[in-house]
């Protein structure tokens, strides 16, 4: 159960926002048309570049993304999160920025404007062949 805020939706129907978890955290969510809420924080990897970064300590600790605040019509979103930070003095404090995630992964399903464009093509090779070779 979620209790959540939607704060952008983009041309897909994207919708992103907040919401309060079950634990009481705040996080950062994702929801497409017929799916349900998605959790951005299980999207992000310990793998990622970012956690390598010397400013960054440990690798992934306590990274959590508070907030979805918009998300373009490439699909990426701008998210706010928070994560431990190592100062060069070596002092760790809580950080909080703004970070653009990307999606990575693409759909091997036509949109639906494309099955038409493709209907409509291979439409006009069957009117030429049934035309035959020397009535074009």
């Amino acid at each position: 159960s979620w209790l959540s805020n939607a704060l952008a939706i983009n041309d897909a129907g994207w919708v992103v926002g907040h919401a309060l978890t079950a634990s009481g955290q705040t996080h950062g969510f994702l929801m497409r048309p017929g799916e349900d809420l998605l959790d951005l924080n299980a999207l992000v990897s310990s793998s990622d570049p970012f956690f390598a970064r010397s400013d960054v300590d440990p690798a992934g600790a306590d990274f959590t993304i508070v907030q979805a605040d918009d998300v373009n019509d490439l699909g990426q979103l701008l998210v706010t999160a928070t994560y431990r930070h190592r100062a060069a003095s070596g002092a760790i404090s809580l950080a909080t920025s703004a970070f653009v995630l990307t999606p990575t992964l693409t759909s091997a399903v036509p949109e639906p404007g494309r099955w038409l464009l493709m209907a409509g093509g291979c439409a006009l090779l069957l009117a030429r062949r049934a035309a035959g070779p020397g009535r074009r």
